[in-house]
């Protein structure tokens, strides 16, 4: 009878452990996952998804890698990137975060998919060092930017209304993006719009904004205004926290800075200016400190 209890208890303490074990594996599996920022702003019907389950989007959810987010007929979410950029998903959209990086470092990288209806960007310091850095694909085009506030608008065929046009339409607020596609390539300025037809032949430009694209701006267009006309403040308050720059430094001695390693690739890679800025922790350069590390 007694070994019975022990036999039970050790039972008992064994799957009270594995769930423990199980938990913290969870728990690391969560923090493997690369994350790209924060839902700031949520209106309407919103949904956020990944290969496990779908659930509403709310205010303050943390947006990771390879996720899908979509938005109802009455619904709109802004993301702000962890490098400062801003993602607005229009209504009746979907959109996957298909790659990100963004420790602090010039090499961050960011690759979205727009699947289905319209989104505006404002870039964070994600490609304001390498362009390459940063794809927007939607449908059969892709757009490369130039440190960019850009909208990207895909129009299926069978869908089109009121003399719109199938294609994936590119508008430049700011910046200047490259849409691309099987068929060519067309550079886009501000002020200016394009569209790549889905049958693969060469991106055209649009003469002047039409008026299609534009009435696919939202009653909250202030916020996204707001977040643009400060985004170079967004960027460096965030790239100080990652020891990107010193105090007192600004996104523009960043850039040169980069520039200048990108000159001499021997002298340092690129990832090690922002690697040598960054606080060392307490004991970094006294051996003693490290000479019996925690088991």
């Amino acid at each position: 009878m007694k070994s019975d209890i022990h036999r039970r208890n050790f039972v008992i303490a064994m799957g009270g452990a594995g769930m423990a074990i199980s938990g913290r594996v969870c728990a690391q599996n969560k923090r493997n996952l690369a994350r790209a920022g924060v839902a700031n702003f949520v209106n309407g019907d919103a949904s956020i998804a990944d290969s496990n389950m779908s659930q509403p989007l709310t205010s303050g959810t943390v947006v990771m890698q390879g996720q899908v987010i979509e938005t109802g007929a009455n619904g709109e979410v802004h993301i702000v990137f962890d490098d400062g950029g801003l993602l607005a998903l229009r209504p009746s959209s979907r959109v996957q975060i298909e790659h990100v990086q963004i420790i602090g470092a010039f090499s961050d990288s960011l690759t979205m998919t727009l699947l289905r209806g319209a989104m505006r960007s404002i870039t964070g310091w994600v490609g304001k060092f390498d362009r390459n850095n940063y794809q927007l694909r939607a449908a059969t085009a892709t757009v490369g930017i130039r440190g960019t506030d850009h909208e990207v608008a895909i129009i299926a065929a069978g869908e089109e209304r009121g003399g719109e046009i199938p294609g994936v339409h590119n508008w430049v607020h700011e910046g200047g993006t490259t849409l691309e596609n099987a068929g060519g390539s067309m550079d886009v300025e501000p002020g200016h719009a394009a569209w790549a037809p889905h049958n693969g032949q060469a991106p055209q430009a649009h003469q002047g904004i039409p008026a299609y694209l534009l009435r696919r701006k939202s009653a909250h267009e202030g916020r996204i205004n707001a977040h643009a006309q400060h985004i170079t403040e967004h960027i460096e308050r965030r790239m100080q926290r990652r020891g990107m720059i010193k105090p007192g430094e600004t996104l523009q001695d960043a850039q040169r800075r980069h520039r200048a390693l990108q000159a001499n690739p021997e002298h340092q890679r690129p990832d090690a200016a922002a690697e040598q800025e960054k606080p060392k922790p307490a004991g970094h350069n006294n051996p003693k400190a490290n000479r019996h590390p925690h088991r």
